[in-house]
């Protein structure tokens, strides 16, 4: 396992901003005029995926650590369902969301094998930070 010196080495985190990444991308074949709806709403729970990581990440303890990644899962549940929703009200299409994270089969590799961001081992790069944490 590679030593980890800051949140960008955590490849949870790497996942998260892959997941933003593709979610920015998806969304820019939505019509205009969902500017300011559902592309506003995938995009923002999107990038809430890592930012959150990486606050937690900065936290002082484990517990804190630990909160910020249960918020991370929120925003990716929040995020899949926006992207289902999307897909049924004919935003995108299934074939778009197969470029995505939450295509059928891709939704456990995105998330290392797992739904929840929190039940990941440590080899997958949850450790939390030193006591004294990284600022």
């Amino acid at each position: 396992m590679s030593e980890i010196n800051d949140f960008k080495d955590l490849k949870i985190w790497q996942k998260g901003i892959d997941i933003a990444e593709k979610c920015y991308f998806l969304t820019k074949l939505f019509p205009k005029d969902e500017l300011y709806g559902m592309v506003q709403q995938i995009r923002r729970s999107a990038a809430s995926i890592p930012a959150n990581i990486a606050e937690g990440y900065g936290r002082r303890s484990t517990a804190e650590y630990i909160r910020f990644l249960n918020i991370a899962q929120g925003s990716l549940n929040e995020l899949e369902t926006h992207i289902i929703l999307s897909q049924r009200v004919g935003l995108c299409s299934q074939t778009d969301i197969e470029l995505t994270p939450f295509g059928r089969g891709n939704r456990e590799r995105a998330t290392g094998n797992s739904s929840s961001v929190c039940s990941l081992s440590p080899p997958m790069g949850l450790s939390p930070p030193p006591i004294g944490g990284k600022s």
